[in-house]
């Protein structure tokens, strides 16, 4: 995997979810929130009604590594000494994404961008609710490639 902004180089998806360190980002009254989804280059976050053939193996690796972001008895460890949840990773749909969004839960936006197109059709988008007052803005924090698949973490601004 290359990463491409900032600091070009060679990385992996391990050495990616090994350096968030999300929980330290907590605000006082919620956890961190992190969302991560796939989405084809025109935005559809599924094809056929499923997600599987969107994301290369890349992808899942990264999917299943910030699934999981440490062992679990470190996370229960960090879970008792802080006294509560400090970050929280969503894979939920594209209509909780929107309502989330639309609260200002989403703390950060870990978006995979798969080489394909889907074209027109019912599939939703990464995002399928109500609309925003304003559009948000974002951050791009880092991006990467491999094989063709655009790996992306955006901070959204509050």
């Amino acid at each position: 995997m290359q990463r491409l902004y900032p600091r070009p180089g060679e990385t992996s998806a391990a050495e990616l979810v090994g350096q968030l360190d999300l929980g330290s980002r907590a605000p006082a009254d919620r956890p961190y929130v992190v969302v991560n989804m796939v989405s084809t280059l025109d935005g559809r976050a599924a094809t056929d009604g499923d997600t599987r053939g969107l994301g290369g193996d890349q992808d899942r690796e990264l999917f299943h590594l910030l699934r999981t972001a440490d062992d679990l008895p470190l996370l229960l460890a960090r879970l008792r000494a802080d006294h509560g949840i400090r970050s929280l990773i969503c894979e939920g749909g594209p209509t909780l994404v929107s309502y989330m969004l639309a609260a200002g839960l989403i703390d950060e936006l870990f978006l995979s961008l798969a080489p394909k197109l889907a074209g027109g059709g019912d599939e939703p988008t990464i995002t399928q609710g109500p609309a925003l007052h304003a559009p948000a803005d974002a951050e791009l924090v880092w991006l990467c490639e491999a094989e063709g698949e655009l790996f992306t973490r955006w901070r959204v601004r509050h």
